[in-house]
C-alpha cells in the first residue's frame, strides 16, 4: 500500500468515525406506545407507578375504575380492573395497599378487593392536597395543615404541623420532606418531626417539588413557573427557569432558548434572566406545572398542563412531542428503575423509555 493510499484511507476512516460519533450523540427519539384508551371524553386516568410491586396503577375519576397494569407491559391480557365508584383524584401504592384520594381518603386491598377501616382522625381532617411514596415504601398524605403517615399497615396522623396552606411535597436523599404552600413558601420537615422555613419562590401556589441529583430543588407553580434553587436557600439564589405559556410554537421555542441561556448564565456566574418574552401580551394564559422528573442520565423533564413537555440536558433543550392526536396532559408517572415514562392524556395512557437522552 502506497503512502498516498494510506493517507486516503486514514482520512476516510476518520470521517467515518466522526459520522459515527456524531450519530451516537444525537438525541434518541422513541415513539409513544399506547397502553389503554380513555373510556369516555371525560374519563381521563390519574396514574401512578409503584416501585413496591413494579406496576402502573390508574384510576378513572369519572367512572371509578381502578386498573392495575402487569409488570410486563407486553402481557396486557393480565390487566386487573376494580370498580370502586367515582370521585378519586389520586392513587398511590404503599405496603401492598392502595391509597385512594378524593373528597375522602380510602384504603383498598387489591388482594381481598375490600376497603379497610381508617383511624378516627380521618373523620376530622379536610381534603388531601398531595401525596408521596417515600424511599422506604411508606406513604405520606398532605392536607391543608396536616400530614398522615402510612407504614407497615399502620397510620400516624399529625393534625396540625404549624403551617397552613400546604400544597406540595417531596423527599430528599436524607429522608427530609420538602413542603410547598399556596403562597409560594417552602418548608423542610426533618426526621425529628420539626419544621423550618426554607424560602419563597413567588406568590403562586406550589404544585410540584423535585430534589435533583446536584442537591438543588426544582419547584413548579400553578402559574406555570419553574424555579431552581439550592437547598436551604432562604430565598437566595432562586432562578426562574421557564414559564409554560399559551402561544405560538415560536413563543415556546423562545422559552426553551431562555432555559439554555439561563444555564449558560449559571455556569458563567452572571445573573439569571426571566424567560417571559416582552413580545408576549399581558393577557397570556399560563399552564400549571404538573410534574418534574430527572432520569438516570441527568435529563430534566418538565411537564405543564395542556400539551407542554420539555427536556433539558447538557445545555440543550428539546420540545417533546405529544402522542399522536393528544391535546392535553392529565398526569405523569415515572418508573425510576426501569426508565419508563408514563403519560395520561385526553386520548389514553402511553409510555416510552427515557433512560437515555430524550
Amino acid at each position: 500500500m502506497t503512502r498516498e493510499n494510506l493517507g486516503r484511507y486514514s482520512i476516510t476512516a476518520m470521517c467515518l468515525l466522526m459520522v459515527i460519533i456524531n450519530y451516537s450523540c444525537q438525541p434518541i427519539r422513541r415513539s409513544w406506545v399506547l397502553l389503554r384508551t380513555v373510556s369516555s371524553p371525560l374519563g381521563w386516568f390519574r396514574i401512578s407507578y409503584s416501585q413496591v410491586d413494579n406496576t402502573l396503577w390508574g384510576v378513572d375519576s369519572l367512572s371509578g375504575l381502578l386498573i392495575r397494569f402487569p409488570e410486563n407491559l407486553n402481557e396486557l391480557s393480565l390487566i386487573q380492573e376494580f370498580d370502586l365508584g367515582p370521585g378519586y383524584r389520586h392513587t398511590i401504592c404503599a405496603s401492598e395497599k392502595i391509597i385512594l384520594i378524593g373528597d375522602t381518603i380510602e384504603l383498598f386491598d387489591p388482594k381481598t378487593r375490600e376497603f379497610e377501616q381508617l383511624p378516627d382522625e380521618f373523620d376530622e381532617i379536610g381534603i388531601a392536597r398531595s401525596c408521596l411514596v417515600r424511599q422506604d415504601g411508606s406513604a405520606v398524605i398532605l392536607g391543608q395543615n396536616w400530614m398522615a403517615f402510612y407504614n407497615n399497615h399502620s397510620w400516624e396522623v399529625q393534625m396540625d404541623i404549624g403551617v397552613s396552606g400546604l400544597s406540595a411535597i417531596s423527599e430528599d436523599m436524607d429522608g427530609n420532606l420538602w413542603l410547598g404552600t399556596n403562597n409560594g413558601d417552602l418548608f423542610i420537615y426533618n426526621s425529628y418531626n420539626s419544621i423550618d422555613y426554607s424560602g419563597n419562590v413567588g406568590e403562586s401556589p406550589i404544585t410540584k417539588i423535585r430534589v435533583l441529583k446536584n442537591d438543588n430543588l426544582l419547584v413548579g407553580s400553578l402559574d406555570g413557573s419553574i424555579y431552581e434553587l439550592p437547598i436551604n436557600n432562604n430565598s437566595e439564589g432562586v432562578k426562574l427557569l421557564i414559564q409554560f405559556i399559551q402561544g405560538s410554537d415560536s413563543g415556546q421555542l423562545e422559552a426553551a432558548s431562555a432555559i439554555s441561556r439561563f444555564f449558560e448564565a449559571a455556569q458563567t456566574g452572571t445573573p439569571g434572566e426571566s424567560v417571559i418574552s416582552p413580545s408576549i401580551p399581558d393577557t397570556k394564559v399560563t399552564y400549571a406545572v404538573l410534574e418534574l422528573i430527572e432520569n438516570s442520565d441527568g435529563t430534566i423533564w418538565l411537564f405543564g398542563s395542556g400539551a407542554n413537555m420539555l427536556a433539558y440536558k447538557d445545555g440543550g433543550i428539546e420540545q417533546v412531542p405529544m402522542p399522536f392526536g393528544s391535546s392535553g396532559i392529565l398526569s405523569v408517572a415515572f418508573d425510576i428503575e426501569g426508565g419508563m415514562l408514563f403519560l395520561s392524556t385526553d386520548k389514553g395512557i402511553y409510555y416510552q423509555f427515557i433512560d437515555a437522552t430524550p
